[in-house]
């Protein structure tokens, strides 16, 4: 990963936050929101079958690889959220200038305007990369303020996985794939 200064940023509610690169000491609590289970996601906590010992090395592999981003927001020593941003794949090159975007706020830091400073600093980073052509990501129907978020961040739709999602309830939802372009 390139080298990422940490910014200082203030939300809407007036508290203060650093966007910072990830680093192996955020593996913890980094593991922790990443289980954490809440509407729009797909993946249960249980599902998940890394150790923390094996994520926490993904961090330090994600630092040593110039094509990764992971970036977290920190205020009084404890994580807020994070954003990571990886290569579609890197075993096949006519997919190697699309990356993917993944992104984790505590829910009491939402609303607040993190996801969207978050997400401008990775879409700035995928910008200026010059491998990267396209940023994609895929948000549940039901996640309607990330959807209003990814729009007016210049995101647009381009397709539609319906029905992908079974909630335990029997309901389901639609998986919604958006994109833009950064190069």
């Amino acid at each position: 990963m390139a080298h990422i200064e940490p910014i200082q940023i203030e939300l809407r509610d007036g508290r203060t936050l650093t966007i910072r690169a990830a680093v192996a000491s955020d593996g913890e609590a980094s593991y922790a929101l990443r289980r954490m289970d809440y509407p729009g996601k797909v993946t249960l906590p249980h599902e998940y079958t890394d150790s923390l010992e094996v994520y926490s090395k993904s961090i330090d592999q994600a630092l040593a690889d110039p094509a990764r981003l992971w970036l977290v927001a920190e205020a009084d020593n404890a994580l807020a959220g994070q954003i990571t941003v990886q290569p579609e794949n890197d075993k096949r090159q006519r997919l190697s200038h699309v990356c993917w975007f993944g992104m984790a706020l505590l829910p009491h830091w939402r609303g607040l305007g993190l996801g969207h400073a978050l997400l401008s600093r990775a879409i700035s980073w995928a910008e200026e990369h010059p491998r990267f052509e396209k940023l994609a990501l895929g948000v549940l129907s039901n996640n309607p303020g990330a959807m209003a978020l990814y729009r007016k961040l210049g995101f647009i739709e381009e397709g539609r996985k319906v029905r992908e999602v079974k909630l335990a309830s029997g309901d389901y939802l639609d998986d919604i794939l958006m994109y833009r372009w950064v190069g």
